[in-house]
């Protein structure tokens, strides 16, 4: 090999190694903007549920709703944020529903639930159905 030929294989080389690290640059900034927007999620439905909370005006599972549960994306951060209301008020958002709304999966629940059949009986047959899929 000549010293032309070992500069070119360390030339492409390295604009290998440059276009490798571009590109997991670039998926970790994408990661990390993800995260970002996750998190800016929970915490707005945490806020809008504790400011009913904190009024006494609404509580619960109607009051997740009413604070933009749906607006989460998945099990993940509906949990996390059940989690965080619960390490605040020491009491699930969801009272005696949680395990079964856990087990039919949140996201499923809160996708599939309107407001209105949050209300008892309404909410009884929801949960009877969703667990019957």
């Amino acid at each position: 090999m000549t010293a032309t030929t070992i500069g070119i294989i360390i030339s492409m080389v390295t604009i290998l190694v440059s276009v490798v690290i571009y590109f997991l640059n670039k998926r970790e900034s994408q990661t990390a903007k993800n995260r970002t927007q996750e998190i800016a999620r929970i915490d707005n439905v945490v806020d809008e549920y504790m400011k009913l909370y904190d009024s006494r005006e609404n509580k619960g599972i109607d009051a997740l709703y009413q604070a933009g549960i749906r607006n989460l994306t998945s099990d993940t951060e509906i949990y996390n944020a059940i989690r965080t209301i619960e390490n605040r008020t020491g009491k699930s958002p969801l009272g005696q529903f949680h395990s079964r709304i856990k087990n039919i999966g949140f996201n499923t629940f809160f996708k599939n639930i309107t407001r209105d059949q949050l209300r008892n009986p309404g909410l009884e047959t929801a949960l009877r159905q969703l667990e019957s899929n």
